[in-house]
């Protein structure tokens, strides 16, 4: 149910309806409780946040259709900076993470949720969780809050929580000239910790 923000108390609000935030409400309210969710994006799942490769253990986890699935994969190939390459067997799926998203959030507006778009978190204080939405502000009564707001999380700030060391990163889509089984990572010496990667999409017949 999409929600216009018209009541003000909740059991549990959660902020940001991406997986773990649409996961976390769909748990909540399978167990009874009274959940919002809140997300800024007008569209779920636009943006693509990360990439859309998933390893095979998470379909014990999370529920999705075929649909999301756009190519099997089978191993991954790790290129090192010193030229040489490993390949090891990563079973696992290349997903439309939008669908991917939108199944999710789908899923636990089925379980009693609701989830209010375009509702962005701005403040926190002991009358609740101030939230904007267009030119109107309101404050949010809960129980529980959940941040699920990703890695620059105002819920983290909020509550005096260090924000997670980041680097800038590009993403692209390209074309495959043939279907390719596997994902292919790069190690690079001037990312310490951080890894150059891709995985490959099979271009789907029109």
């Amino acid at each position: 149910m999409v929600e216009t923000l018209q009541r003000k108390s909740y059991d549990i609000v959660v902020i940001g309806a991406g997986p773990a935030g649409s996961s976390a409400a769909r748990a909540a309210a399978q167990r009874g409780a009274d959940v919002l969710t809140i997300d800024r994006r007008q569209r779920i799942g636009i943006p693509v946040q990360c990439a859309e490769f998933v390893p095979q253990w998470i379909s014990r986890f999370v529920h999705f259709s075929s649909r999301c699935v756009l190519q099997t994969i089978e191993t991954m190939v790790t290129h090192l900076p010193d030229g040489t390459s490993y390949e090891m067997k990563s079973p696992g799926y290349m997903l439309d993470r939008s669908l991917f998203d939108k199944e999710l959030v789908a899923s636990a507006i089925l379980s009693g949720a609701k989830i209010s778009i375009e509702t962005r978190a701005i403040g926190l204080s002991a009358e609740g969780l101030v939230v904007e939405q267009g030119s109107k502000k309101d404050k949010i009564q809960a129980t529980v809050f959940i941040g699920a707001d990703g890695v620059h999380s105002f819920t983290a700030r909020c509550v005096g929580q260090p924000l997670l060391k980041t680097i800038v990163a590009l993403q692209y889509e390209v074309v495959l000239p043939e279907p390719q089984n596997h994902v292919d990572v790069f190690f690079h010496k001037d990312y310490e910790g951080a890894m150059l990667g891709f995985s490959q999409k099979e271009e789907q017949p029109m």
